[in-house]
């Protein structure tokens, strides 16, 4: 259950190299279940390179490496003005992607560079998960707003 207020805004995520962590860029605000406002506003992530997700310690200690994500927008609510571009998104045990909720659907993703092992995961895109291959590329770009991506296939 999720009450009260939340509102996230002016949020700048830039130029970081995050490496071997269980959820790489991860930002959490769900619908409310009481009426209440929940909305994040005017966020950039651009420039971080995110890479090896779930190769690290926690994630290996704990057996939950297929859980790993590099991008990970697990519940938005109302999403404002929400820009995620030129990143590099590179391997993960897990998935590229987490999409939940509708509002994920509004985030703009631009120039993004995605570079995953053939056989590994994509992401879960709002209705479960989906494979890293040509198909499941076009899906994300069917039901997300995608400016420019790359994607490449690590054999």
């Amino acid at each position: 259950m999720t009450t009260g207020e939340c509102i996230q805004k002016n949020i700048a995520f830039l130029g970081n190299v995050i490496e071997h962590c269980h959820w790489s860029v991860e930002f959490n605000n769900p619908p409310s279940t009481d009426g209440t406002k929940r909305t994040m506003q005017n966020y950039r992530h651009a420039y971080n390179f995110l890479t090896m997700g779930g190769h690290g310690y926690g994630s290996r200690m704990m057996d939950r490496q297929d859980s790993a994500t590099l991008y990970n927008c697990f519940g938005t609510a109302e999403t404002v003005n929400g820009v995620c571009e030129k990143n590099v998104f590179y391997c993960c045990t897990g998935c590229l992607y987490r999409m939940r909720f509708e509002a994920d659907k509004s985030i703009v993703y631009k120039q993004n560079v995605h570079i995953q092992h053939r056989g590994a995961k994509l992401g879960y895109l709002f209705d479960g998960d989906y494979p890293y291959n040509e198909e499941s590329v076009a899906l994300l770009k069917q039901r997300t707003i995608q400016e420019e991506p790359l994607f490449f296939v690590l054999e």
